[in-house]
C-alpha cells in the first residue's frame, strides 16, 4: 500500500508541469487551469492553488469545482472567512 501511495504521489509534479506546458497555449482554457491549481492544492501548495483557481473563476464563475478548492485551498491556509465565502 505504501508503495502505491508514493507512485500515485509522484506523478503530482509531472501533472502540474503538463497543465504548465497547456496553459500557455490556450490560457482561457478554465479547466486546465483548474486541473492544475487542483493539482498543486493535492502537493499542498495552496497560495499557488488559491491563484489558479481565481483565474480559473474568473473566465468561468459558475465552476462549483474550483469554488470547493479554492475553498479547501483558502480553509487550509487558515484563511477561514474568504474559505467560507466560496462555500457559500
Amino acid at each position: 500500500m505504501q508503495r502505491r501511495r508514493e507512485r500515485k504521489g509522484s506523478r503530482h509534479p509531472r501533472q502540474v508541469d503538463s497543465f504548465a506546458e497547456i496553459i500557455p497555449g490556450d490560457p482561457r482554457c478554465a479547466g486546465a487551469l483548474f486541473k492544475r491549481a487542483a493539482v498543486l492544492h493535492r502537493l499542498g501548495r495552496n497560495e499557488e492553488a488559491v491563484d489558479g483557481l481565481t483565474a480559473a473563476l474568473a473566465l468561468q464563475p459558475d465552476h462549483v469545482a474550483a469554488l470547493q478548492t479554492r475553498g479547501a485551498a483558502l480553509f487550509a491556509l487558515e484563511r477561514h472567512d474568504a474559505a467560507l465565502a466560496d462555500y457559500d
